[in-house]
């Protein structure tokens, strides 16, 4: 993969989509100073696009920068076809930042919005964000439907994500494979699931599987 990018960059160091997915990459890996500075180089190239604005501002979430990442996910929900912020993916980022301050009434309310807007986010954003919180017999209404649904890789994913949540690890694991083809599996090495099950010999024997490095801390320094 490094290789790859590379290999694009020297061929057009302007191609914005390689920044921005060589910035997730790196994120994979925790390297949180890297990925900031590559996505907003991605942004700085196609700053009309709010795939490019808006996940910068989930990076900025990652490390605790919420006013930034405030900034980012409003440009890009301004972008939306619907207007004021009506653009889902800025929608969800915004709602997870205000949970993470402590607004969690408002939070969850834009997320719930968000999943109006655009029902895929309803699973990650608003149900996701219940059963982190705690509020179970809610989240479990949504994981019900989830289960009901045609089996896909997606599905999984969350539904596997919900089980963590409830501390049923070997319900998770059932929905977790290496054959998985979600396109952010790999980042459950660093996102969607508690720290506690990180700890789980089967967690990380899932990481090992899929080639990548032991769980472990985001790498950031606030001072770059």
């Amino acid at each position: 993969a490094e290789y790859a990018f590379n290999r694009a960059n020297a061929l057009d160091p302007n191609l914005a989509d390689n920044h921005y997915h060589r910035a997730w990459y790196l994120a994979l890996f925790g390297k949180m100073n890297e990925a900031i500075e590559e996505h907003k180089l991605a942004q700085e190239l196609d700053p009309f696009t709010p795939s490019q604005t808006a996940w910068l501002g989930e990076l900025y979430r990652w490390v605790g920068k919420y006013e930034e990442g405030i900034i980012e996910a409003e440009k890009a929900s301004l972008m939306g076809e619907r207007g004021d912020f009506d653009y889902a993916v800025g929608m969800f980022i915004r709602g997870r930042i205000l949970i993470d301050q402590g607004k969690v009434e408002e939070g969850l309310e834009l997320l719930k919005q968000c999943a109006e807007i655009n029902p895929f986010w309803k699973y990650p954003g608003y149900g996701g964000s219940l059963m982190e919180l705690g509020f179970f017999e809610e989240g479990k209404v949504i994981l019900k439907e989830l289960e009901q649904m045609p089996p896909n890789d997606w599905f999984d994913l969350f539904i596997g994500t919900y089980y963590a949540h409830l501390g049923d690890y070997d319900k998770t694991f059932e929905h977790w494979k290496i054959d998985n083809e979600a396109a952010w599996f790999p980042w459950v090495r660093v996102m969607f699931v508690p720290n506690e099950l990180k700890k789980d010999p089967r967690f990380i024997q899932l990481i090992r599987d899929m080639n990548l490095p032991d769980p472990a801390p985001l790498e950031y320094d606030p001072e770059l």
